[in-house]
């Protein structure tokens, strides 16, 4: 079938890849098989977020190996799964973001990271209690409030 050589991993799954989309697109019956369907879905999503790519180089360092989306401020973030969005909603997400290396996000990631933990603790909060693990008597006692009545509320 490959005329006496092994292909390489990569054009190997390239290969599984586009029969698997030939057999999906082409509605035979085999479409129904879940791993068939999960290859197709995943080649589509990694073609998709190739192609946003192809232009676009690092802010930080130039390159254009290993490129990232790197949300500008955090808190807008709303999912990393948008290559299977929508063209307007996968846009408005990437508005909010700039294009770095994997090292470069990594650096400003871990930057933001130790910023973050090197402000000052809120007490008495969901977010003190969960991700600054803050055990004081006044985060202990709010996050069990704040437990009771997130249950209260889905009626459990």
């Amino acid at each position: 079938m490959f005329g006496g050589s092994r292909p390489s991993l990569p054009a190997f799954k390239k290969l599984i890849y586009c029969l698997a989309a030939i057999f999906y697109s082409n509605n035979m019956g085999i479409n129904s098989d879940p791993e068939v369907r999960r290859a197709y879905q995943l080649a589509w999503i990694k073609r998709r977020r190739q192609d946003w790519f192809s232009d676009k180089q690092c802010v930080d360092c130039g390159s254009k190996e290993r490129l990232e989306l790197d949300h500008i401020d955090p808190e807008q973030k709303v999912s990393n799964s948008i290559w299977s969005w929508s063209q307007k909603r996968r846009d408005e997400e990437t508005a909010k973001c700039e294009v770095r290396c994997y090292c470069c996000h990594k650096s400003r990631s871990a930057k933001q990271c130790r910023e973050w933990f090197s402000r000052p603790i809120t007490h008495g909060t969901v977010t003190a209690y969960l991700k600054r693990k803050c055990k004081c008597s006044i985060c202990s006692e709010f996050y069990k409030k704040w437990r009771r009545n997130k249950y209260e509320r889905i009626g459990k």
